[in-house]
């Protein structure tokens, strides 16, 4: 029994490392640069290019996702990351109950009205729309933002855009 056991162990750590077959390494990035380069142009770009503290919307996800990963590799705050991590933390969902539905709002709405009051709620500085974002909201997610804030930064995969002053 116990030695069947640790063939779960055993087959767990192979498939969890893909073998150990990366190359060693203390930068947390480095995964990131290999597997998405479009969104680590994006964070050094943020990184290189924002003084202060600027809030970002990003998609909101999920505990263990790539969800967060903007905010996560800047320091920036975000309107919502990871629910689930705010909820065991808070004890309770009403510091951001009702911020995914006005992110979604943000990421497809045409009513510039609406946008730029929710851009003001949450102080936004920068909207980021990348592969999750056009995962969560479509292909078309963010472009109705083009008609009133500028594009601060574009790649192949991802659009920054910021408020206009």
């Amino acid at each position: 029994l116990v030695a069947s056991s640790l063939t779960y162990s055993v087959a767990g750590i192979a498939s969890r490392t893909n073998g150990f077959s990366g190359e060693p390494t203390l930068d947390g990035l480095a995964w990131h640069q290999r597997d998405h380069p479009e969104e680590y142009e994006a964070i050094t770009w943020f990184n290189d290019s924002v003084d202060g503290v600027a809030v970002i919307v990003t998609a909101p996800g999920y505990a263990y996702s790539d969800h967060g990963i903007i905010s996560q590799c800047t320091g920036l705050p975000t309107v919502l990351g990871w629910e689930g991590h705010e909820w065991v933390w808070r004890g309770s969902d009403v510091a951001y109950r009702g911020r995914r539905a006005d992110i979604e709002q943000i990421y497809t709405s045409s009513d510039t009205a609406q946008l730029a009051a929710l851009l003001d709620k949450y102080d936004v500085t920068y909207v980021y729309v990348g592969r999750l974002e056009r995962e969560m909201y479509g292909e078309d997610a963010g472009e109705q933002l083009a008609g009133f804030m500028d594009v601060v930064f574009e790649n192949d995969g991802v659009t920054v855009y910021a408020v206009s002053e």
